[in-house]
């Protein structure tokens, strides 16, 4: 997800707004102005990802990313990125 969207945990506010086609379309519209977040969509926490350039492929998809969390900058070190199953 994109940091825009994960504040709220829709894009369904944003894609109006930007004309996009869909989730995909406005992650990767968003993300040109912000960052590729994560969002834990049963607990809402939003998570920031080292490496912008891994999650592009993914955009508005759920993944499942792998790599250790560093605590005081609230940040996923990206070892992998794969489709959620």
């Amino acid at each position: 997800m994109d940091s825009k969207c994960a504040i709220t945990g829709s894009h369904d506010p944003v894609i109006n707004q930007l004309g996009a086609r869909d989730a995909r379309d406005c992650t990767l519209k968003c993300a040109r102005n912000g960052s590729f977040e994560l969002l834990d969509p049963e607990t809402k926490a939003v998570y920031q990802l080292n490496d912008q350039r891994k999650p592009k492929r993914f955009a508005g998809k759920k993944v499942k990313i792998s790599g250790p969390y560093d605590e005081n900058s609230q940040t996923i070190e990206i070892d992998t990125i794969e489709p959620a199953s």
